[in-house]
């Protein structure tokens, strides 16, 4: 079932779907409009998908009009194990190096619920500061979407920072970044962490600084309710190199985040003085732990602007 923004609502309904096949779900499908309408936002919502059967999906996003795509954006289906009244987006941004971010908060509670997001400034000209945008009302089933644009946010411009989103019920969320007009197109999305799975340490698969012609930003938000002092980032790293660079402790605020990118060029003291971050032209496996809960998203992007549309994964929080 789609619902709209402006409160239109379209059901599609497959009869049967074999074990272990799939099917593609398409809003126009389900009469879903093509065009925002009076409303400006009929065709922008949320999807519920119900069956009596266990059930994984993806949720893909492209645009249209190209013989072939050059942006595709992606995110996981949630399930009831995501519902929460709190969850965390490690990376937010209005208008930075030609960025800026939306939040999409879907109510998945009975009745309406209310929605904070809260912002801690990372870098660039909200640095240090905190930021509040809310909603209220919002209806059982339907989006509220937080753009982080100016006059739409109480984000300033040039900003990065990260969320924290907390509501009167249970919700998912997710983040799509998008490229501001005239700059280069690319786009990425991504699940926001739900406050259920939060652990004091955080696995980042793959991680690289100016490798294969890609590098890749790493930003870990402190998710506890005090400053984190402890925060330690150990890579162990193969390519051009081999070796293990552990960071010296990072401070990070709650709320706040941390950004590790390109660790080769990053400023004296962050890493040990026995295990430096020694060369560039590496693939990385990551690390971290905290002395407050922590949450991370990595971000590749390539070497060259707009050679190759960015990717990003949510860190994988493990038992410590």
């Amino acid at each position: 079932m789609f619902k709209m923004d402006t409160g239109g609502t379209y059901t599609k309904t497959v009869s049967s779907v074999d074990p272990n096949k799939m099917v593609l779900i398409n809003p126009i499908d389900a009469g879903v409009p093509s065009t925002p309408g009076a409303g400006g936002r009929d065709n922008v919502g949320s999807l519920t998908v119900t069956s009596a059967q266990p059930l994984a999906g993806t949720v893909l996003e492209y645009v249209q009009g190209q013989a072939v795509a050059t942006v595709l954006l992606g995110t996981r289906g949630f399930t009831a194990a995501d519902f929460d009244n709190a969850a965390y987006a490690p990376v937010i941004k209005n208008a930075r190096f030609g960025r800026f971010t939306g939040v999409q908060v879907q109510n998945v509670s009975a009745g309406p619920i209310d929605v904070t997001v809260s912002y801690v400034g990372t870098a660039g000209a909200c640095a240090g500061n905190t930021y509040t945008d809310t909603a209220t009302g919002v209806a059982a089933g339907t989006s509220k979407t937080f753009v982080q644009l100016t006059g739409q946010s109480n984000l300033p411009a040039n900003c990065t920072a990260s969320a924290t989103i907390t509501a009167t019920g249970d919700f998912v969320a997710l983040v799509n970044e998008q490229n501001q007009t005239g700059f280069a197109l690319a786009g990425i999305t991504y699940s926001a962490i739900a406050d259920g799975a939060k652990t004091t340490k955080v696995s980042a698969p793959l991680f690289k600084d100016r490798r294969s012609g890609a590098s890749t930003g790493l930003q870990i938000q402190n998710v506890g309710a005090a400053q984190a002092t402890n925060v330690v980032v150990t890579f162990a790293c193969k390519g051009a190199a081999t070796f293990t660079a552990i960071s010296n402790p990072q401070t990070i605020p709650a709320g706040g985040a941390k950004l590790f990118l390109r660790p080769s060029t990053m400023p004296a003291g962050t890493f040990t003085a026995g295990n430096p971050f020694s060369s560039n032209n590496v693939n990385c496996a990551v690390t971290i732990t905290g002395d407050q809960p922590v949450m991370a998203i990595a971000n590749e992007f390539s070497d060259t602007t707009g050679a190759v549309d960015d990717t990003n994964y949510e860190g994988f929080n493990l038992v410590p």
